[in-house]
């Protein structure tokens, strides 16, 4: 698996996975998974709830990602079980 330009902005996570791109935006009270910008998964949550998102890239490969934090917002992306970003 290849992976490459990994990048945080703000609470905003972003990686290239075999030539597919995987966007997690994390607002106020909403996150969002995006996969070649088409939008596959969506949390609408407050304080306490924990988002998990799921999708999966064009191939059928698996697309986990969890977002938390207390004072800091961190993400993990993992594609097939297999973890690619973690902030």
């Amino acid at each position: 698996m290849k992976v490459d330009n990994i990048n945080k902005q703000s609470d905003n996570w972003s990686v290239d996975v075999d030539g597919n791109h995987i966007r997690v935006e994390n607002k106020f009270s909403t996150t969002k998974l995006f996969v070649n910008d088409k939008l596959q998964d969506v949390f609408y949550g407050m304080f306490g709830a924990v988002p998990h998102l799921t999708g999966s890239l064009p191939d059928g490969k698996r697309i986990k990602v969890s977002v938390g934090g207390d004072v800091r917002i961190h993400c993990s992306i993992f594609v097939d079980d297999e973890i690619v970003v973690e902030d």
